[in-house]
């Protein structure tokens, strides 16, 4: 259950929430899985990360007040993350990640050499009306991440979102990301949104759903995108309010930074078909 003052949840294969830690050479071979979270009383959008190896990862601050950075290097994911829930009031704002689920907004997390190979998925009714106004993350690698750096991470499954739910950021190697550093990074997974989702807002991107660095800090370097990108929600609802757009690229599709020797190749068409209402 969430804490009363955190309120909540961080599920991973090997570490579920990690401050300043050191993840080397491990591996998850198990299914990674929330669902049928009961939503609390309150107006503000909780933040749940769900990764393969680590659910959420940030700095830890020693007595001395400095800070330890959290890296993870050569791990590997091979079960599925799951995340599922039909609470019609849920208001969570979910990162679901093959290898991590959330990197915290305020330290940088390392991620180098680290691959996924166990399908991604959500469904549910997700980010219901009581959310902020901003996407919740899907991704093969990094769900959701404020300050992290990715070296030479892959994505090699599927992910896929199926439900009602409004505002997500889906893409290969990252879901919904600032200040964002990724080099030499790959995905091979096709990304779908399935044709029975019903849709308020989509960010979808074979490499990243959308890399919303505000201050142009980061950048992408020497990736590709390998894989089909195919948005076929049956119901796309026109966003007269909010920042619930529908933006859509082979790459990624939204970016605020420089984006250098990538490639989307021939295998990733970018297909959207729905029926737009309102």
């Amino acid at each position: 259950e969430p804490a009363s003052t955190y309120r909540v949840i961080n599920c991973g294969g090997v570490i579920g929430m990690g401050e300043g830690v050191e993840v080397n050479n491990c591996v998850n071979k198990v299914n990674v899985t929330v669902k049928q979270l009961a939503s609390l009383a309150s107006t503000v959008a909780l933040n749940p990360g769900i990764g393969g190896v680590i659910g959420r990862t940030d700095a830890a601050t020693l007595a001395d007040t400095s800070t330890v950075t959290c890296t993870i290097t050569d791990c590997v994911n091979c079960g599925e993350v799951k995340y599922n829930d039909n609470a019609e009031t849920f208001i969570y704002r979910p990162f679901i990640g093959g290898v991590v689920g959330s990197c915290a907004e305020i330290s940088t997390t390392i991620v180098t050499d680290c691959t996924n190979y166990g399908e991604v998925s959500m469904n549910a009714l997700t980010y219901g009306a009581k959310g902020a106004n901003a996407a919740l993350g899907i991704s093969g690698v990094i769900g959701g991440s404020w300050a992290a750096q990715a070296y030479r991470c892959n994505n090699h499954a599927a992910i896929t979102a199926d439900g009602t739910f409004k505002s997500i950021a889906i893409g290969g190697v990252l879901g919904f990301s600032s200040a964002i550093v990724l080099e030499d990074s790959h995905n091979f997974g096709a990304i779908t949104i399935k044709e029975s989702a019903k849709i308020l807002g989509v960010m979808a991107g074979g490499l990243a759903g959308a890399i919303y660095d505000a201050n142009g800090t980061g950048h992408t370097d020497n990736c590709t995108n390998n894989a089909p990108v195919k948005i076929l929600g049956s119901t796309m609802e026109n966003p007269t309010a909010g920042y619930f757009y529908y933006r859509i690229g082979g790459l990624t599709s939204f970016c605020r930074h420089a984006i250098t020797n990538c490639t989307n190749n021939a295998g990733g068409d970018v297909l959207t078909s729905g029926n737009l209402v309102n």
